[in-house]
């Protein structure tokens, strides 16, 4: 990775990535993970990921905010631009036992538009913003609200979706509840293998046993998926376990 930071234990971290031009790595341009019962509190303003490396692993090139155990985040990523992932773009993916997540990505350009469907964006399996919560063993409820606001997305190879949001668990005992407000995002110029422009899921592989909810409003969107000649729809709402909502 070019910059990755970690936190275990009970540490708290704050993080202001402001103007920073990040432009090449194998892995990922940026990586910061909370583990243990880690506070986070991240901010990345104005800054460009453009990686143009020449041999980025599968997978990665892009940014990830991650947690595992007991955490609670709060991440604002907003005015940036992302180019050259391998996998996701921009990755917002938390596997926790408990503990409570905040996120806001607003008015970032993920790709070109310059009228051509491309890989700038992602030319791998990525998607342009993936935003995930898995409930995974654990002894508390975990909740995820996320907004995802008047982003531009362009240029996405093969990933499942300009957007990807999911939500799942494998513990029924407690609640898991991730909100998603998508509003005024533009997706365009998708390559031919991209399935949707907006992919939710909720519930995990099993049929039932699942009962994660997912809660989504959707407003002033463009999704275009007029470029993936292989695509699926436009929107695509999946629910995998029949006790999920």
């Amino acid at each position: 990775d070019s910059v990755r930071i970690e936190t275990t234990g009970t540490a708290t971290l704050t993080l202001n990535i402001d103007g920073v031009d990040f432009q090449g790595s194998r892995g990922d341009l940026l990586e910061v993970s909370a583990l243990g019962n880690s506070t986070h509190d991240i901010e990345i303003h104005d800054s460009t990921f453009d990686n143009a490396h020449a041999n980025i692993v599968s997978g990665g090139g892009g940014v990830l905010l991650a947690g595992d155990d007991d955490v609670n985040v709060d991440y604002l990523v907003e005015g940036s631009s992302f180019s050259g992932a391998s996998g996701h773009a921009l990755g917002a993916s938390y596997l926790i036992a408990s503990g409570t997540v905040q996120g806001r990505i607003e008015g970032n350009v993920i790709g070109n538009n310059d009228g051509i469907a491309g890989v700038e964006g992602s030319s791998g399996g990525g998607s342009g913003i993936h935003v995930r919560l898995e409930h995974t063993t654990g002894t508390g409820d975990a909740t995820y609200a996320v907004a995802i606001v008047d982003n531009s997305i362009y240029d996405i190879a093969q990933g499942i979706s300009a957007i990807d949001i999911q939500a799942s668990s494998d513990n029924g005992a407690f609640d898991v509840v991730m909100e998603a407000d998508v509003d005024g995002n533009v997706v365009d110029e998708m390559g031919d293998f991209v399935f949707a422009a907006l992919y939710a899921s909720v519930g995990g592989a099993a049929g039932s046993g699942d009962f994660s909810q997912l809660g989504l409003d959707i407003t002033d969107n463009v999704f275009d998926l007029g470029d993936a000649d292989f695509g699926g729809n436009a929107i695509f709402l999946n629910q995998f376990s029949s006790d999920s909502r």
